[in-house]
C-alpha cells in the first residue's frame, strides 16, 4: 500500500520497514522485494536478500540470480550456492501425497478441456427435435407446438390442426395423428393417459407432471419428478433442475449444480440453457467462453442470444465476420421450422382466438347501467341525460325523480345526485365544467366534445377528440370512429380500420357497432359471421338488429329455434331498462309536463 500510494500517501520509510519486518518474519516475497530495492540502488544487499528468499524455495529470486549470474553480475560460486539451496527447499516440500496432488490437478485440467469440447460441440439439433408427422424441426415458440398426451410424440401446429380441424371446427372424433388412437376428450382423460405413460418410465411424462405441480408451486414435487426425468435423459428436465437451483425454489440455491444441469441441457441442444450459461460466464468476465455459449443459442434459433452478439459486435467484443456468420445461422435455423401448413396453421389459430373474443357475449351493453337505480341503460340516447359536473350518465327516470326531489325540497343549488356536487345552472356554466372535465383526461367528455364539433361539420377535429377518447378506453369513441373510416368523414375510407373500430367497440358491448359489422360481413358474402353478430346485438335490445332478423328469418338465414331465441332475448333486454319511474318520466315527456 506504501509502495502504490492506495488508501496513503505513498512512503517509501515505511515500504521499507514493513517489507523488512515481513521478511525478519520469513516472507519470502518481502525479502525478494527487498533485494529489488537494494538491487536498484545498485547495493550488494540485494544478492543477500535474493539468496535468503531463494533457500525458502521462491522461483521468482533464483531466476533472478540466474540471469545476473549471466550477466556476470554474480560470480559461478554464489549462484551454485543460491541454487543448492533453492533445491533443497524445494525438495523438502516434496512427499508422495503433494505429488498425487499435483498429478491430480493436471488430470483435472485435462478433464475440463474434454468436458469442453464435447460442451462446445455444436448439437446437430435443437432439443425439441422434429414433428413427428411432416418431420421438420420443431420452432422453439411451444405455444407452436404440442407432446400429445395419448402417446407424448411432438406434433407441430401446422400437422396438429389439419388433424383436428374441420371446416374451422374441431372435430370431437379427431385421432391422434401420430399413434392414430381416439384424442382424449377431457382434461381428465389427458391426465389420466400422462400418468400411464409416467408409470411406464415415459420421461416426457415425468415431465408434464413434474411442470404440473410446478404451475401449482409445488416445488418439491417438481423436483422430484424432473430429477427422475432428468436421469432418464430428458433435456428440458435438466434445464428446469438448473431454475429451480439457481432461484432456490424447493432446493437451496447451488451454483455449482445450476451449472452442471444447464451445460447437461445445453449439450442436449437446449438453447435457453446455453444462453444462461453465455450469461453466467459474461457476469465472471469469462467474455470468450460467454461468446462461444451465445453463439451456439443463437445458431439453434434463439433471438435473444442473437441481440447480446449483436450488441457484442457493436462494443467491439464480437467480430463483424463472426457476427454475419451467426446471422445467417440463426436464419437457416429459423427457416427450417417454417412450413406452409404451419404458417396457414399459426394464422388459422389467430383467427380462432380472435373470433372467441369477438363473438363472446359481453354481459350488458357499452352504457352499462345507471349509477342510481342500477337498472340497464335504454340504448335511446334520447331517454338517458349527461351530468356535467361528473360526466356520468343517468336514466331520465333518476333525472325526473332529481328534479322533483330539489322541487319539493326548494333546492336552488340543485346539486349532483352522485358526486353530490351544485349542478350548472346555465349553458355557460355547463360548457365551463365540460371543459374541467376534458382538461382532467375524461374520455366521455372528450368524447361528447368530438361529437359538438362533429355536429358543427369539424370532422378532422372530432376525429382527434374521439381518437383521444378511444386511447383513455371509450367504447362509444371507437364506434364512432369506425363510423368515421366507414364514411370516409375527416378521412380516406379505410375498411380495415372500421373494421378494426368496430370489432374492439363491439366487444366491449356497443349494438350499433356489433350490427354494423353484421350488416358488413352479410353484404361482403360471410352469412353466417353476420348473422352472428346482429343476433348478439339484438340479445342488447338493439331495435335494427331484430328487425332485420325478422326480415332475414323467412329468407332461411336464420332457424326457426334462432329466431325464437333472438325475440325472447330482445325482449328481455328490453324489459330490463324499464321501471315505474322511467315509465313515468316517458310519460311526462310526452304530455310535456317534464319539471
Amino acid at each position: 500500500l506504501y509502495q502504490g500510494g492506495e488508501g496513503v500517501e505513498k512512503d517509501e520509510k515505511k515500504e521499507i520497514y514493513h517489507l523488512e519486518q515481513a521478511a525478519i518474519g520469513g516472507n519470502a516475497l518481502a525479502r525478494h522485494n527487498l533485494g529489488c530495492e537494494e538491487g536498484s540502488k545498485g547495493s550488494k544487499r540485494a544478492i543477500i536478500h535474493l539468496i535468503i528468499a531463494a533457500s525458502h524455495g521462491l522461483d521468482e529470486s533464483i531466476e533472478m540470480l540466474k540471469g545476473w549470474y549471466a550477466d556476470g553480475h554474480i560470480n559461478k560460486e554464489i549462484y551454485d550456492k543460491a541454487r543448492n539451496l533453492y533445491q533443497l527447499a524445494v525438495d523438502v516440500r516434496k512427499s508422495p501425497q503433494r505429488e498425487a496432488a499435483k498429478l491430480a490437478k493436471q488430470n483435472l485440467g485435462d478433464e475440463q478441456k474434454q468436458r469442453d469440447a464435447i460442451l462446445f460441440k455444436q448439437p446437430s439439433s435443437c432439443h425439441v427435435g422434429d414433428c413427428s408427422i411432416c418431420l421438420l424441426p420443431l420452432p422453439l415458440d411451444v405455444t407452436r407446438y404440442e407432446m400429445i398426451a395419448c402417446c407424448g410424440k411432438p406434433v407441430c401446429g401446422g400437422c396438429l390442426y389439419a388433424s383436428v380441424m374441420r371446416d374451422g371446427e374441431v372435430a370431437l372424433d379427431s385421432k391422434c395423428p401420430s399413434c392414430e388412437q381416439r384424442f382424449p376428450q377431457s382434461q381428465a382423460d389427458r391426465d389420466l393417459h400422462r400418468m400411464r405413460r409416467a408409470e411406464a418410465n415415459d420421461a416426457a411424462a415425468i415431465l408434464e407432471i413434474g411442470t404440473g405441480c410446478f404451475m401449482k408451486e409445488d416445488y418439491s414435487s417438481a423436483f422430484d419428478y424432473w430429477t427422475k426425468a432428468a436421469k432418464l435423459g430428458d433435456i428440458e428436465a435438466h434445464y428446469n433442475l438448473s431454475s429451480l437451483y439457481y432461484e432456490g425454489n424447493g432446493v437451496e440455491k447451488d451454483e455449482s449444480k445450476f451449472v452442471y444441469h444447464c451445460e447437461e441441457a445445453a449439450i442436449g441442444g437446449h438453447p435457453l440453457a446455453r444462453r444462461n450459461l453465455g450469461a453466467h460466464e459474461k457476469d465472471n468476465q469469462n467474455t470468450e467462453r460467454a461468446n462461444k455459449h451465445f453463439t451456439i443459442a443463437a445458431s439453434l434459433g434463439d433471438d435473444e442470444s442473437l441481440k447480446l452478439l449483436e450488441e457484442g459486435c457493436e462494443s467491439g467484443r464480437v467480430k463483424k465476420d463472426d457476427f454475419a456468420a451467426v446471422v445467417r445461422a440463426h436464419k437457416a435455423a429459423v427457416d427450417a421450422t417454417k412450413s406452409p401448413q404451419r404458417e396457414f396453421a399459426s394464422v388459422a389459430l389467430q383467427q380462432l382466438e380472435h373470433d372467441k373474443l369477438l363473438f363472446k357475449r359481453p354481459e350488458c351493453s357499452h352504457l352499462e347501467d345507471c349509477p342510481i337505480c342500477l337498472l340497464p341503460m335504454d340504448l335511446d340516447n334520447e331517454k338517458n341525460g349527461m351530468l356535467a359536473c361528473c360526466s356520468k350518465l343517468l336514466c331520465d327516470g333518476c333525472m325526473m325523480a332529481k328534479k322533483i326531489s330539489e322541487e319539493e325540497r326548494s333546492d336552488t343549488d340543485g346539486k349532483c345526485p352522485f358526486c353530490r356536487q351544485p349542478c350548472p345552472k346555465n349553458e355557460v356554466e355547463m360548457k365551463k365544467n365540460i371543459k374541467k372535465r376534458v382538461d382532467a383526461n375524461d374520455p366521455f367528455a372528450i368524447r361528447e366534445k368530438g361529437l359538438r364539433c362533429y355536429e358543427k361539420g369539424d370532422h378532422v377535429t372530432a376525429l382527434e377528440l374521439w381518437t383521444k377518447a378511444a386511447n383513455l378506453g371509450d367504447i362509444d369513441a371507437h364506434f364512432r370512429l369506425g363510423k368515421a373510416y366507414s364514411l370516409g368523414e375527416g378521412v380516406e375510407k379505410d375498411v380495415n380500420k372500421q373494421t378494426y373500430y368496430y370489432e374492439i367497440a363491439a366487444i366491449g358491448g356497443h349494438p350499433s357497432a356489433r350490427f354494423n359489422l353484421g350488416a358488413h360481413d352479410f353484404n361482403s358474402g360471410n352469412i353466417d359471421r353476420g348473422v352472428k353478430h346482429i343476433m348478439i346485438s339484438a340479445s342488447h335490445g338493439h331495435d335494427l338488429s331484430i328487425q332485420t332478423i325478422k326480415q332475414i328469418y323467412p329468407l332461411g338465414y336464420v332457424t326457426k329455434e334462432e329466431f325464437a331465441a333472438a325475440l325472447r332475448a330482445h325482449k328481455a333486454a328490453v324489459d330490463a331498462t324499464k321501471s315505474i319511474q322511467r315509465e313515468a318520466s316517458a310519460e311526462a315527456q310526452r304530455n310535456k309536463t317534464w319539471p
